[in-house]
């Protein structure tokens, strides 16, 4: 289906974008909150990875979008095995920073880490900050897109806006509830409209 207006023909695009949450760390084992802590895989989250390519064999991805830190590089690197593309890394796919909170663990944590109205703690990144540095990557990613597919490696506080942008969310609820375990292969089907 196309449109014309103006000088333009509008022509309707679908794209789809992979979202997978880096393998297990340590740090992940041990209940502990990373967010810009620099961890790496452990053995379990290397062979998450391992596991998830194979859901990826079938699948043309034409890109892979990855967050610097150590865990999804690394996350990154077994995925491209399959996939075969370009991984280009962004800071802006970056977990949120917890601040003073960071390297605690999680059972122990009684403020609530995703309150868009206060920081959790001193030092932390805002949430309406957090989100806006994500979708602005989703915005950039997608203006002049045509039909290819994208596979984005991050972290799962990372998924929240991504999760927002294409599909909406209740800044409500709990958002605990909607984060991916580690190496959870997610889709996400745009339809844009694209001038041509």
């Amino acid at each position: 289906m196309s449109l014309s207006i103006g000088l333009f023909s509008l022509e309707r695009m679908y794209m789809s974008l992979y979202f997978v949450r880096h393998g297990q760390t340590d740090w992940n084992q041990q209940g502990k909150l990373q967010g810009r802590s620099d961890i790496p895989l452990n053995a379990i989250g290397i062979q998450q990875a391992k596991d998830t390519s194979r859901l990826l064999k079938d699948v043309s991805i034409e890109k892979i979008f990855c967050s610097p830190l150590t865990r999804a590089m690394q996350t990154a690197a077994i995925l491209q095995e399959v996939t075969k593309c370009d991984i280009v890394y962004d800071d802006r796919l970056k977990e949120r920073c917890f601040g003073d909170l960071e390297g605690k663990k999680m059972n122990t944590i009684t403020t609530y880490l995703w309150d868009f109205q206060a920081l959790p703690c001193p030092h932390a990144e805002a949430m309406d900050a957090f989100f806006q540095r994500v979708q602005e990557f989703l915005k950039d990613i997608t203006t002049d897109l045509r039909t290819h597919d994208y596979l984005i490696v991050a972290h799962g506080g990372v998924y929240l806006p991504v999760h927002e942008y294409f599909k909406g969310l209740q800044r409500e609820q709990d958002l605990m509830k909607i984060v991916p375990k580690n190496c959870t292969l997610t889709k996400f089907d745009a339809s844009l409209s694209i001038p041509v």
